[in-house]
């Protein structure tokens, strides 16, 4: 390649980094809000991230003699009736949830792209049989199937991600199913079809491709809604173990039994639960927006 195109090459197309901050700079200015809940998403995984370089203490470290000390200068978050720091294991915890929140919802979204496609695309009695599966898991409250499914499997760190990602399969297979079955009708797939296109080249090259967007949009918004039920199981006892923080188990091993003596053992851990699940449902609207044609405004 001659000298001149490679220099006209790298005048024209800006640096891939120089692209994502403009990217970033436009999603904020379309939507502050959204600016604003990105940027405490991104605080938080930062924070679970280097949580054992932030964390003052152990979260489990028992520190004589300071016993439900109230936050003060020495704990900022103070102490439980064990003497933990409560801001360590508030940290720590934000690792818990991150993990729960991604891992749930990556494998149930995987799952409901995959069912949704098949159903939405092919239709007739596999769609019939596919579909009546997510109307039994979908008639069950979530909570409720949860704790029945954690109870069939036991309690651990790992089932509760199974057990959740179920949980969005169950609710994202039927949005799947509704776009697959609108996009399936658009001219572009019908002349693909004409062309002698396979199956699987119109389902991975046509129709999957269209519905990325929306995908992504109902995966941020399950987020929030996968560290609630996280935060439900844990907080009934059939979550987490207790030897890994988590700010369910915080409220209910500690905050609930010492909410007398020490409110701040549920202060903290509700602030940051609520903090989080506002964090990624704004987010979500403001994705959703960005990403829609139909609301994008000028």
């Amino acid at each position: 390649m001659p000298a001149g195109t490679v220099a006209s090459s790298i005048v024209t197309n800006p640096p891939r980094v120089r692209q994502l901050a403009e990217g970033v700079w436009g999603f904020t200015r379309r939507s502050p809000v959204g600016g604003v809940s990105a940027t405490v998403l991104v605080v938080l995984i930062v924070v679970a991230v280097l949580a054992p370089w932030l964390a003052p203490h152990h979260p489990n470290e028992f520190l004589k003699g300071k016993r439900l000390l109230p936050p003060g200068r020495e704990f900022l978050m103070g102490t439980d009736s064990l003497g933990r720091d409560v801001l360590s294991r508030v940290i720590y915890g934000s690792r818990v949830s991150l993990l729960v929140g991604f891992l749930s919802v990556a494998i149930g979204t995987a799952m409901a792209v995959v069912v949704g496609l098949t159903s939405g695309y092919w239709s007739g009695k596999l769609d019939l049989v596919l579909q009546r599966v997510v109307d039994t898991l979908m008639a069950f409250p979530p909570v409720v199937l949860a704790l029945a499914l954690v109870a069939f499997l036991s309690p651990s760190l790992h089932n509760v991600i199974l057990v959740i990602g179920i949980l969005v399969f169950s609710q994202a297979a039927r949005v799947v199913r509704g776009m697959v079955l609108s996009v399936k009708e658009n001219a572009y797939v019908e002349a693909a079809r004409a062309l002698g296109a396979g199956h699987p080249r119109i389902l991975l090259r046509h129709i999957l491709p269209n519905i990325v967007a929306p995908i992504i949009v109902v995966s941020s918004v399950f987020l929030g809604h996968a560290i609630i039920i996280e935060a439900a199981m844990s907080f009934l006892g059939m979550g987490t173990p207790p030897d890994i923080p988590s700010w369910g188990g915080m409220l209910s091993r500690e905050g609930r039994r010492n909410l007398e003596m020490g409110p701040w053992l549920a202060l903290f851990p509700g602030i940051a639960i609520s903090v989080t699940v506002l964090a990624f449902n704004l987010f979500g609207d403001a994705l959703r927006d960005t990403l829609d044609p139909r609301l994008r405004q000028g």
